[in-house]
This record gives structure tokens, sequence and C-alpha cells, in this order.
């Protein structure tokens, strides 16, 4: 469980399913993950379905699986990880998924701002700036532009 537990922390998911078994089987996968991802506090925005094995089905029974997939609130890529279809599209979801990283000289004001950039980005080096120290930091955009903002305003 601690394994699972660190999906927590994870910018994205991939929730890979194998779409050639029998529709109940899927719907019952399907629902099992994403009730312990739930519990977990994952959102599903943060995650992708990935519907595997799409070569062994015709096109009925995989839309007929993939139906299950949306109506429990997933848009499933299909692909086939042994003949390498979909893969692009999956590779372009995931590329579109992901937060988008930056860097910023971010000045540091205040106790425990050098503690929580090193905890929450990756700190390239901290400079000594007209008497002040700036940390070069690279990590979630989002999050480093709050950070700044915060660290400005003190």
């Amino acid at each position: 469980y601690t394994t699972l537990g660190e999906v927590a922390l994870a910018d994205l998911i991939l929730l890979v399913f194998d779409v050639s078994e029998p529709v109940g089987e899927v719907s019952r996968k399907l629902s099992a993950s994403l009730s312990t991802l739930q519990s977990l506090g994952v959102s599903t925005s943060r995650l992708i379905a990935v519907a595997n094995k799409v070569d062994l089905l015709s096109g009925e029974e995989l839309e007929e699986r993939l139906a299950v997939a949306r109506r429990l609130g997933l848009d499933p890529v299909p692909i086939s990880a042994l003949k390498g279809s979909g893969i692009d599209r999956l590779e372009e979801r995931i590329i579109s998924s992901l937060p988008r990283y930056a860097v910023r000289r971010i000045r540091v004001s205040g106790r425990g701002v050098l503690r929580r950039l090193y905890e929450n980005a990756y700190v390239r080096r901290v400079e000594v700036e007209d008497g002040q120290l700036v940390a070069v930091v690279e990590g979630k955009e989002e999050w480093l532009e709050a950070m700044a903002r915060r660290c400005a305003a003190r």
C-alpha cells in the first residue's frame, strides 16, 4: 500500500486496462481501480485511461468496452502495445496533460521559504543578490508563480 500511496503525489497516472476482457470484467476492474484511486484522493483530472489490446477485438466489441469506461467518467485512449497502434495519440494526451514546468528566480523572503522550495521543486542554485538570498528554481509553473507572488508580497 505504500507504493500505491505514492500515486497520490504523481502529476499524471496512466490507468492501463485490458480491453479484450469481457465487458463485465472491464467494468468491475475499472470501478475497483477508480474507487481505490478516489480513496487516495486522486482526481480523475490527473488520470488517463489506456485501453490496451485493441488488436484482439472487432470494432463493435471495442466500442462496447470503451463505452463502459466512458460511463465511469473516463475518456480512454485505445492502443495496442503489441502492434504500436494508438501510441502517438497516447503520447499527445500525456504531453497535453502534464503540468508545465518553468525556471524562476525567487527571492527567499522569510523563514521556511527555502525549505519549501527544496521540498516542492528542484533548486538549481542559491545566490546572494543585493544582500538577499535568491533561489534559481525549476518546477511546476503554477506552483512557482504562486510562491514568487507570496515572496514578493512580504
